[in-house]
């Protein structure tokens, strides 16, 4: 039996590029599918990698469970300092002053991946943090 008759459910993740219409692929294969998903589906927060184009950005230790660090650079301005959770929801805000070490309180966060922007300026790093 094709993959495609096997997959009852049809999933929905938006906001779709252009006029697709369906969320299967013309061959069935799962492959295939997950192309077609891809290419047609605007990237958000869970496509974000780690990107550092902050020199001297840290964020430590990682894993961590009650506390993490970041350090942002002298010379920068202050940080604006974003939490993001697995599902690109906002959970956590906070400004950190350049060229000090910021703790960054990770009580009351449920254990996970999170990404955690850096944004100075026009300048954006994202770094993903496991919370223990």
């Amino acid at each position: 039996m094709p993959w495609a008759e096997r997959a009852a459910t049809t999933v929905t993740l938006g906001p779709l590029k252009g006029t697709a219409a369906s969320t299967r692929s013309a061959d069935g294969g799962p492959r295939a599918f997950l192309a077609t998903l891809v290419a047609n589906t605007d990237a958000g927060p869970l496509a974000v990698g780690n990107t550092a184009s902050l020199t001297g950005l840290e964020l430590y230790p990682n894993p961590a469970s009650y506390i993490a660090t970041v350090r942002v650079p002298v010379g920068v301005g202050a940080a604006t300092l974003i939490i993001l959770d697995g599902l690109g929801r906002v959970v956590r805000t906070t400004q950190a002053p350049a060229g000090h070490d910021y703790a960054l309180q990770l009580s009351g966060l449920t254990p996970g991946v999170y990404t955690v922007q850096v944004q100075v300026g026009e300048e954006l790093a994202t770094q993903k943090l496991l919370v223990e």
